[in-house]
């Protein structure tokens, strides 16, 4: 029983892990690294009594725990650059939603396509809000954010 719940806990942990990487912030933050050390205190313990298989199964934790961070990581990449590739589309979209139906909409999900910059856990990294005038539409990683609005083309901020 005890080697089934350490199974599911680690499954949770993992993807625990990829969810925080898709975040875009860097292992180096205070939380993925206390979800980590939770882990790494808990599986190992539910696994084996011997100290000798708590140490390899820990050891492979770390292991499974930091390739599903930068996994999420590279998910997060994707949709960063995807951003800068073809975030002018959107801006795009929204001009012909508006022409169509005389307002911007809502949520870019009222689009009713597919938006650039998703992640596979978390979504689109794309950030907008709206007047029935105007909007703005931004997307960010931890160094840089990208900001447009209906009058101006993205430009990068630090």
């Amino acid at each position: 029983m005890n080697r089934v719940l350490a199974f599911l806990c680690a499954i949770f942990f993992l993807i625990m892990a990829f969810w925080l990487g898709e975040a875009g912030k860097g292992l180096f933050q205070i939380f993925p690294c206390v979800i980590g050390l939770i882990g790494i205190a808990t599986i190992p313990y539910l696994m084996s009594k011997k100290w000798k298989y708590r140490t390899i199964i820990g050891f492979l934790f770390i292991v499974f725990y930091a390739v599903a961070f930068y996994m999420g990581d590279i998910s997060f990449s994707r949709a960063y650059n995807s951003c800068i590739k073809n975030g002018e589309q959107v801006r795009i979209y929204l001009s012909y939603y508006k022409s169509k139906h005389g307002k911007y909409p809502e949520v870019l999900d009222d689009l009713n396509l597919p938006l650039p910059c998703s992640r596979c856990l978390r979504g689109t990294i794309l950030e907008y809000e709206s007047t029935a005038s105007n909007y703005q539409l931004s997307f960010k990683d931890w160094l840089v954010e990208h900001t447009a609005t209906d009058k101006e083309s993205f430009i990068a901020h630090k």
